[in-house]
């Protein structure tokens, strides 16, 4: 088999894996925190690392762009599907090319705000002092290069960080500090079928790379870069028994078990082990989440505890989206019916009241950042967030009121329109 097969027939394999976690949830009696398990023997914690800023670490995994203290950064696409990295000004309500070229088209190799590859549109991150790119290293059916490159915030200065081997690949997630990145790296070896991956930190100046961890992959087992807790990454290992007869006792079978690790060290920690069907993590950038089947809404607290919250009908693993929080409130979409169409929940900690958030009857609203009083959110007209999209600011105030346009500023295009 060549090369590229391979690979893309293993990823693909680990994808399925993971997303079978998603699919197939059944009821069991709430998990508890566990320390009894043992980290997996095939976890390698790296030489002593020093003079990290973890103190700032977050995690992203958002599609949509990276959000900054000022605005937010996305990719829109025009009719070719070529991309063009768009600016959202919290403050001026103006949404912008990423470009500072004079009469520039944003449409070409010139452009410092376009992406000509349809197919490698790159993962867009911030630690707020620097855009970061991060190609994953699949291109359609073609592996390409995996390679992070990085720039100023005006988008100037565009330059290669890190380019990895040809047969690694990054995970869709990341996490990110005032100095550097966190990377879970997967290297598929063609000569011996082996699969090993690795949390890489990169040096955000000087590109140079460090292992964290790392861990070979048997079959049945992979592993995912899934939030920070305390300011530590936090990957999952997930495991299956292949001595099952049909695919749904295989799937069944899956433990999940999160892995905290040191970004100073590499020191691991576990954290959290549950069986497949007990619930699903919920990461947002500086808290972990996590959903019961039995409907209990929970996260991990300063000890590394589980904490419940609340408990809620329309908290469900499957079917429930946290998007965004702040001190008082959190933010969540449900679809327990299975519908195409979302609604969008608000609730506020003071209380632990849910309340219905009516700007969502039009259309699918994801929360992506705050300014002030406001958060900035994105729409479209279906919930998997692919149809035209608008943007807005709303008053955080007024979400939970009856739908007003005059709840909403929307942005202002500045530059060349998209599709």
């Amino acid at each position: 088999m060549k090369r590229n097969s391979l690979v893309i027939f293993l990823l693909i394999c680990t994808a399925l894996l993971f997303g079978c976690n998603s699919r197939h949830v059944a009821s069991q009696s709430s998990p508890a925190p566990t320390s009894t398990v043992p980290t997996p023997s095939s976890s390698i914690a790296a030489d002593p690392i020093t003079n990290t800023s973890q103190s700032d670490l977050s995690f992203t995994n958002c599609a949509k762009g990276a959000e900054t203290e000022d605005g937010f950064y996305s990719v829109s696409y025009y009719d070719d599907w070529s991309g063009c990295l768009v600016f959202y000004d919290y403050r001026t309500r103006q949404s912008t090319p990423v470009c500072n070229e004079i009469n520039c088209q944003h449409h070409s190799d010139t452009c410092t705000a376009w992406f000509g590859d349809a197919n490698n549109i790159p993962r867009i991150v911030s630690n707020n002092r620097q855009l970061i790119y991060c190609y994953m290293g699949l291109s359609g059916q073609v592996q390409k290069p995996a390679l992070i490159e990085i720039a100023n915030l005006d988008g100037s200065n565009r330059r290669v960080l890190n380019e990895f081997a040809p047969n690694e690949t990054l995970y869709e997630a990341f996490c990110v500090d005032s100095g550097y990145i966190y990377t879970l790296v997967t290297r598929v070896y063609k000569e011996t079928l082996q699969i090993e991956q690795a949390l890489e930190r990169i040096d955000l100046n000087s590109g140079v790379c460090d292992e964290l961890w790392h861990a070979d992959v048997p079959a049945g087992t992979a592993y995912f870069l899934s939030g920070c807790v305390n300011h530590q990454p936090v990957i999952k290992m997930i495991a299956q028994s292949n001595s099952q007869d049909d695919e749904r006792a295989t799937i069944a079978s899956q433990t999940h078990t999160l892995i905290m690790v040191s970004p100073a060290d590499g020191t691991c920690t576990l954290l959290y082990s549950w069986q497949q069907n007990d619930g699903l993590e919920a990461p947002l950038p500086d808290t972990l989440y996590y959903i019961t089947k039995d409907h209990f809404l929970c996260r991990f607290a300063a000890d590394n505890t589980l904490e419940k919250i609340i408990q809620d009908e329309r908290l469900d693993p499957i079917t429930t989206q946290i998007q965004y929080a702040d001190d008082a409130q959190l933010w969540f979409a449900s679809n327990p019916g299975g519908d195409a169409q979302s609604s969008l929940f608000q609730l506020n900690f003071c209380d632990n009241q849910i309340e219905f958030c009516p700007l969502s009857q039009a259309g699918a609203l994801q929360i992506l950042g705050e300014y002030g009083s406001e958060v900035f959110v994105m729409a479209a007209s279906d919930s998997r967030m692919e149809t035209a999209k608008a943007c807005f600011m709303a008053d955080k105030a007024q979400l939970t009121l009856p739908a007003d346009e005059t709840v909403i500023e929307k942005f202002a295009d500045v530059g060349e329109q998209y599709s």
